[in-house]
């Protein structure tokens, strides 16, 4: 009694406080029924369940039916056991149970002494009649023996019926990992680490999972979801690590590759070097046998290698200096003074731009190929992984289990050709790429009674992406009079057409962490034959970003002056000029959800689910209410003078969201598993659900514009000394104020 008020306490305080996104969780269930030779019910029949690497005992009754169920039971191997009194004691060795699974294990007692044991060696089903959702479970065995070119463990689903597109990464960034399931866009599924959320805010992609080595299986749901699930409508994806036995256990590994063998790009002159090596080990144990267990990995990656770019487009070495005459008389640049030809196809020195001129004389390289038009080049792009999980297990009590699990993840990258891997000249845009994720997961299961199970789950994770430009080379050292509008100093984007781009873009000096809490609480009841199901969650999203962006500006050329975009370089006269004052973001989302769900045996052989789910997702708001939207012909009260029809937070009518938050979204689900022929060999499946899919931050920040972006496209610049100079000088640096 004391027990039960304890838990109901725990449950209503979790009730209070919480209300969102329920992680999946990383069990299954065991369930049958206990007859006699002649096929007839056995009613208080004792079934016991021991893990064979804990010895984690747990044990039930069989009802008047003879039915019995485990409803929660961790993955693993499991021997089960039945006895009543005049029959012989019966055990099923060779159980195996995996995430989401619905093992079934049936006993037909043989009338005897309860001291006269009938082993039988037995497997669970292939084929689980009672689960309606669909997917599939990649177990331990396939994980350690099919190839893995990179050892990510989500190259894998791509074995699985339905999901294309996979996209993975051997070191992580805040958009590694996505599929697409059932056709179903990339960025609408649900990764899990041990039940806890491992979802990249930015994109939804997944963040890095610890290597194969530490896994012991992963599940996907591909449809028909249980009310459990929500948020994203695509797929459910949980990756289980590996626990601790009574045994100690270890293993070592080296993966080598390297360009021994490998054969040369047909455009270079010589193979690519690749010095590729990814090592570690594991060890696992007891810290105190039957009680208390842990495993422990490392992993460790280190590739040497390169990248390549091939006949990129640059002047040739008369070009550098304005010199066209070498081109047809018809493609020769034209003055865009008198709307004619340059007299020999050359530009008088006196025309060309001083800062153009430095520009090209110290990033931009000469041409390297025959005909002295293009270049090409390789360059060093090394990158090293360094990632660690240590997972403990402690039995506080024999109804009450304790798990952790902490996975750390740290890698580096050398980006040569710019954080987008977009830029085509060496040195203008190099960088270097920062990876950090942290995941912690803290379950605790709790046995109130054989048919009443309570579960607590706590978990964080945060994903650190950056990154920074190793040249600090800008407008200043050019000679520009140029007013950076955000720092740190840096060169521009160049977007020549039909020769050159070069420079960061959007990409370099850009630092975003994102981090995620969430907690929830499950409670299980076992009542005839429903499965009762209902919890709770919550969820907390943060996501920050501080960047350059265009703090330097992004210039192109097109050729809309003279014909000619190498010759409008040369002039300093752009078709557009764009320039902002970075980025500063602050994000914030709260989730919270409830659901109910009845897995209710209404047959033998038919099983139906019956469940709904409430959802609230309120949009992301910026700190100071920074976002904005837009409403034809409405002045904004919050900044008087912004253009008619931008309106902001706290302006009549738009929240802090800007989107109003819904507070209906239910989403009833329904479902059925049909035993076909009785013998748990054929199962026939249906559902129907309403779901509902959270957005991406990378989506919210368009969002954010004016007045806490100042961005801003000339159309056309007269020279590269003061771009600004004709548009009555520039508006950086930018401060914000209520009054502009």
């Amino acid at each position: 009694m004391k027990l039960q008020a304890k838990y109901l306490s725990r449950f209503l305080a979790v009730l209070i406080w919480t209300g969102s996104l329920l992680a999946q969780t990383p069990t299954g269930s065991v369930s049958g029924t206990v007859s006699d030779s002649t096929g007839a019910q056995v009613a208080n029949a004792t079934v016991r369940i021991v893990n064979n690497d804990t010895h984690e005992t747990h044990s039930t009754t069989t009802g008047a039916s003879g039915a019995y169920i485990f409803p929660i039971v961790p993955v693993g191997e499991y021997m089960l056991e039945a006895q009543a009194n005049g029959f012989k004691l019966e055990k099923r060795t060779g159980i195996t149970l995996d995430v989401n699974q619905n093992a079934r294990a049936d006993f037909a007692l043989q009338v005897g002494s309860v001291r006269e044991v009938v082993e039988v060696k037995a497997d669970s089903p292939l084929v689980d009649t009672m689960d309606v959702q669909l997917g599939e479970t990649v177990d331990q065995k396939r994980i350690e023996n099919l190839p893995l070119n990179g050892r990510n463990v989500y190259d894998l689903i791509g074995l699985m019926p339905g999901a294309v597109n996979v996209s993975t990464g051997v070191t992580g960034t805040n958009d590694t990992n996505n599929m697409s399931v059932n056709g179903n866009n990339i960025r609408s599924n649900n990764f899990y680490l041990d039940g806890g959320q491992n979802t990249s805010q930015f994109r939804n992609g997944g963040n890095m999972a610890p290597n194969p080595d530490a896994i012991s299986e992963f599940h996907l749901i591909t449809s028909n979801f249980d009310a459990e699930y929500g948020r994203q409508p695509g797929s459910v994806l949980n990756v289980v690590t590996r626990s601790g036995s009574n045994a100690y256990h270890g293993t070592a590994f080296e993966f080598l590759r390297n360009d021994t063998v490998n054969a040369r790009n047909f455009f270079q002159t010589s193979t690519t070097p690749l010095h590729w090596n990814q090592y570690g080990g594991t060890f696992g144990g007891p810290i105190r046998h039957d009680k208390t267990f842990f495993f422990a990995s490392y992993q460790g990656f280190q590739e040497a290698t390169s990248t390549f770019v091939n006949g990129v487009v640059v002047p040739t070495v008369p070009q550098r200096t304005g010199d066209f005459s070498a081109l047809a008389a018809a493609k020769r640049p034209t003055d865009p003074n008198t709307s004619q030809p340059f007299p020999g196809g050359i530009i008088p020195a006196s025309r060309l731009d001083p800062v153009a001129q430095n520009i090209i004389k110290s990033l931009v390289p000469l041409p390297n190929n025959a005909a002295g038009t293009s270049y090409s080049d390789s360059e060093p792009s090394p990158a090293t992984d360094q990632q660690g999980m240590l997972r403990v297990d402690h039995q506080l009590t024999a109804s009450n289990r304790l798990s952790g699990t902490l996975f750390i993840d740290r890698s580096n990258t050398s980006l040569p050709f710019g954080a987008s891997n977009s830029s085509q000249l060496p040195n203008w845009d190099a960088a270097n790429a920062i990876y950090r994720q942290n995941n912690v997961v803290i379950s605790d299961d709790i046995v109130i009674s054989p048919s009443l199970i309570s579960q607590a789950r706590f978990s964080y994770s945060l994903n650190y992406y950056a990154t920074t430009d190793t040249d600090t080379t800008s407008w200043a050292d050019w000679g520009s009079k140029l007013v950076l509008g955000a720092l740190p100093p840096r060169p521009p984007k160049f977007a020549l057409t039909s020769a050159f781009t070069a420079g960061p873009g959007g990409g370099g000096n850009d630092i975003m962490p994102e981090s995620t809490w969430a907690a929830s609480e499950r409670v299980t009841w076992i009542h005839g034959g429903h499965n009762i199901r209902a919890g709770v969650g919550y969820q907390w999203n943060h996501f920050l970003e501080t960047g350059n962006w265009l703090g330097s500006g992004q210039v192109a050329f097109t050729g809309a002056f003279t014909g000619n975009s190498i010759a409008d370089l040369e002039l300093g006269m752009a078709a557009t000029f764009r320039q902002n004052n970075g980025l500063d973001r602050n994000f914030q989302q709260s989730s919270e959800s409830a659901f109910f769900q009845d897995d209710w045996k209404v047959l033998p052989r038919l099983t139906l689910d019956l469940g709904v789910r409430w959802e609230l997702n309120p949009p992301y708001t910026g700190a100071n209410n920074s976002l904005g939207g837009f409403e034809f012909g409405v002045q904004s009260k919050i900044y008087p003078t912004a253009p008619l029809g931008m309106l902001f937070p706290g302006d009549p009518g738009v929240p802090a969201g800007i989107a109003p938050t819904k507070y209906t979204n239910f989403s009833p689900r329904f479902g059925f598993a049909y035993d076909l022929f009785g013998n748990g060999k054929t199962a026939i499946r249906g559902g129907y659900g309403i779901f509902y899919a959270v957005g991406m931050v990378n989506l919210i920040s368009n969002l954010q514009n004016q007045p806490f972006i100042a961005d801003i496209t000339l159309n056309g610049t007269k020279n590269l000394v003061d771009p600004w100079a004709s548009y009555g000088g520039s508006p950086y640096p930018y401060t914000l104020s209520a009054k502009n």
